[in-house]
């Protein structure tokens, strides 16, 4: 619920900017002095927004002290201090320790926890003391935490419960006069303090799986979210700044006004500013995205392209040298077939030359044997010229003259016939080169 209610120090005077920080320091003081060192951890702008305003409604008499603060110590700072700093110092001990009670039972911190157990008694004393405000605390927490188990999505009836809590704790004096009025400055206050709180935290409680009453909202009209909860925080505020208007207020109305009309804005600008800012540097890196992909894809594609070429480049290479090889094949088949043919040619030229050798050895042999079958023709006739040429000589000169014309007759027969087996051997030589030479030139 704290940090919501603040003033906006740009467009505050120097005079107001002194006098609500010394209101500031005055809660810090009085904390201390009340509920000791520990006190002062509980120290917001929330409760200075109570002290100023009810300082300047009821015209309360301030007590200024100087002191060194030490986280400031350079110089002296002011304290302002009066009823109603007391009473928002212990409004504030009763909200933090609900605070921490809440905290711990969703999200069992156990810091929270050993914070609660320290404002314990302090809690049990100012409940005594204030037990309207602090009834209305503990019922507050109760509706809250049922509505929340129930998962309501009604907006205004969940946040009018801390506007209820609200209004009673703005409501200082319960029979006054601006009772009334103040209840209901405070009921928007705490309508529009818990619309902001739902709106800082839609996305943590969405990560987380928790409830929050505008996260319904945002799932049914996504796209018109932020301007109806503009509208929303709006139309509080201008309820708030009514309620303060119709109150006799002119101490320090400035640094309210500042407050109402431009303070509480400062944290949803800057949430405003925030969420845009992440909205901007997802949109960043969802182009960047977009980015890698689109070269990713103009890579893949540029390496399919070149893979094609490649691919492309070894068909045609393959299909070169497949013809390549073809032709060589074909070549090959060629000269086979012509050396095929060559050989046909040479075996039957081979062929006719063993064939006419054959001749010629058939001839040889002829002539052999017609050559011995003279020369048996011979060796008989000489023999009978012999046998005849002994007849004669036994019967004188008349043999021996015959024996002569048998001697030469034997002569010229063997001479006519080693002659005629000359020129024979030499023909069957000569015609068998000149086969051998016409096979060997082909």
């Amino acid at each position: 619920m704290f940090g919501y209610i603040n003033v906006n120090r740009e467009k505050l005077k120097p005079e107001d900017a002194g006098m609500y920080q010394s209101y500031y320091c005055g809660l810090c003081q009085v904390l201390k002095d009340e509920f000791g060192r520990k006190g002062q951890i509980l120290l917001n702008y929330d409760m200075t927004f109570l002290i100023v305003l009810l300082t300047g409604l009821y015209e309360l008499e301030d007590k200024e002290t100087e002191f060194i603060c030490p986280l400031h110590p350079a110089r002296k700072r002011l304290a302002r201090c009066n009823e109603a700093t007391s009473y928002a110092a212990a409004m504030n001990v009763l909200l933090s320790a609900k605070n921490f009670e809440d905290d711990w039972k969703d999200n069992h911190s156990v810091a929270k926890k050993a914070l609660l157990q320290i404002f314990k008694k302090d809690y049990e004393r100012i409940s005594i003391k204030y037990p309207r405000q602090a009834l209305a605390i503990e019922g507050y927490l109760r509706r809250l935490a049922q509505a929340e188990k129930m998962n309501e999505p009604n907006v205004d009836a969940v946040a009018g419960l801390t506007g209820e809590m609200l209004g009673e704790i703005f409501a200082w004096k319960k029979e006054d006069i601006w009772a009334e009025e103040l209840r209901c400055l405070g009921f928007y206050m705490g309508k529009f303090i818990y619309l902001m709180d739902a709106y800082e935290d839609i996305e943590k409680d969405r990560k987380n799986k928790c409830y929050n009453v505008l996260k319904l909202m945002q799932k049914e009209t996504e796209q018109d979210f932020e301007t109806f909860s503009s509208l929303m925080l709006t139309s509080m505020i201008s309820e708030c700044a009514k309620s303060f208007e119709r109150l006799p207020i002119l101490l320090h109305a400035e640094i309210c006004r500042n407050i109402l009309y431009s303070g509480v804005w400062t944290r949803y600008e800057y949430l405003r500013m925030k969420k845009k800012a992440k909205e901007e540097k997802k949109s960043r890196s969802i182009a960047k995205m977009d980015a890698e992909k689109a070269e990713k894809a103009e890579k893949a594609a540029r390496a399919k392209n070149e893979k094609d070429k490649k691919k492309e480049k070894i068909q045609k290479s393959s299909k070169v040298k497949k013809n390549q090889k073809e032709k060589k094949n074909e070549t090959v088949n060629n000269e086979a077939v012509d050396h095929k043919l060559v050989n046909n040619e040479t075996a039957e030229t081979e062929t006719a030359e063993y064939e006419a050798a054959d001749n010629q050895a058939v001839n040889m042999e002829a002539a052999r044997t017609e050559a011995a079958e003279y020369e048996a023709v011979n060796n008989e006739a000489v023999i009978t010229v012999e046998t005849a040429g002994h007849e004669a000589a036994k019967t004188g000169t008349a043999g021996h003259e015959a024996a002569k014309t048998g001697t030469a007759g034997y002569e010229l027969v063997n001479n006519d016939a080693a002659k005629t087996e000359t020129a024979e051997y030499e023909a069957a030589d000569n015609s068998a080169a000149k086969t051998k030479t016409a096979g060997h030139k082909e």
